[in-house]
């Protein structure tokens, strides 16, 4: 499997693109070389849109939200920092893993 049909490897991507706090946006999707955490699954190329929807989806869920819909909000909430934004990816990772196993 490569990235472009691999969730786990989508949500990866999509983690390293804002890995650091300077190419991490709060407040506008994107500003210069920063990405909100939900463009950062966005702009990756060629992935296959049921196992990025499947990444989007874990990340969400990881943050505690009912839809990945409100991962833009979540991400500019004012009280939402980077480290929250890595913790939700680390969470979403170890849930994907779960599932593989349990398939």
């Amino acid at each position: 499997m490569t990235h472009h049909d691999d969730p786990r490897a989508i949500l990866n991507a999509a983690c390293a693109r804002i890995a650091t706090p300077e190419y991490w946006s709060q407040g506008a999707g994107i500003d210069g070389n920063a990405l909100c955490a939900s463009l950062a699954f966005y702009v990756l190329d060629d992935c296959d849109w049921i196992a990025r929807l499947s990444a989007v989806r874990a990340l969400a869920a990881a943050a505690g939200l009912s839809s990945s819909d409100e991962i833009p909000a979540w991400n500019d909430a004012p009280e939402t920092t980077h480290a929250d934004v890595m913790a939700a990816f680390d969470l979403a990772r170890e849930a994907l893993d779960a599932n593989r196993e349990r398939a």
